[in-house]
This record gives C-alpha cells, structure tokens and sequence, in this order.
C-alpha cells in the first residue's frame, strides 16, 4: 500500500464527523474524550493487526524456507538413487547379448554331448545361469566403477 494512499484513524473519524456536517469544535467536550478513546482504540487494533499479519507472513517465509530445503534434499537423493538404475536401451542390448551367447552355449554343449540332450540341457541351464552370474557381476562392478 502506498504512503499516499493511507489515511490516519483520526483522519478518517474527522471526514466522517464532516460528511455529517460536524466539526470537531462543535462536539462537546465529553463527546471528545469519547471519540478520542475510540480513536485510541482503533489504533490499538490495527497496530495490533498489522503486527500479527507481519508476524504471520515471518512464520510463513520461515516455513516456505523448510519446505525448500526440504525439497532440495529430495531432489538429491532422487539423482543418488537415479544412478542405480541403466536405460532400457542399455539393459536390452545387455540382455540381448546374453540370449545370443546362452544359444550358442547350449547348442555347443549340445555339441559336445551329442546325442545326450538331457544332459547337455542340464549342463547348459547350468553353464548358462554361471554366465548370467558373472554378467551380472561385471555389470554391477563397472556401474560402481563409475
């Protein structure tokens, strides 16, 4: 609010008694101590007023400020864990290699063991779940590497 905009308490009681075609001089002097007391009063009660919403809007910066820093921190725990994870792209190519070298195992062990299916089928779930393994585990390390 502008300075030029603001009218005194006592200001306005003043147009208020003009508007109703009376002056200050024309009220008695009871009539005086009366309005100087309200006047007083009103005083008081925006003083009081403007102190409480000046209070309120301290309490309420203060409380936006928590919630920033708040914010903040969830921002940069979200990034930490971000980093856990790897693109679709990365772990579809990943995984498609790792379906391409568990066929070419199973048809080696099949190979291998010729007519014994059974077996090189055992031998290869086997073989393969050992590849996933330390796949999994080279993934892993380089992801901690960096």
């Amino acid at each position: 609010m502008n300075e030029a905009d603001r009218v005194s308490v006592r200001e306005h009681i003043e147009r208020i008694l003009l508007e109703n075609n009376l002056r200050r001089d024309d009220l008695r002097r009871e009539d005086r101590r009366w309005a100087e007391q309200i006047i007083s009063s009103l005083k008081e009660r925006f003083d009081s007023s403007v102190a409480e919403v000046d209070k309120a809007r301290q309490h309420q910066a203060k409380e936006y400020e928590r919630r920033l820093q708040d914010l903040n921190h969830a921002h940069t725990e979200a990034q930490r864990v971000l980093h856990t994870y790897v693109t679709r792209a990365v772990y579809e190519k990943d995984h498609e290699a790792l379906r391409l070298f568990q066929g070419r195992v199973e048809v080696e062990m099949a190979e291998r063991f010729g007519k014994s299916k059974g077996l090189a089928l055992v031998i290869g779930v086997i073989y393969s779940t050992v590849v996933v393994t330390i796949t999994a585990a080279c993934v892993f390390f380089n992801f901690i590497r960096g």
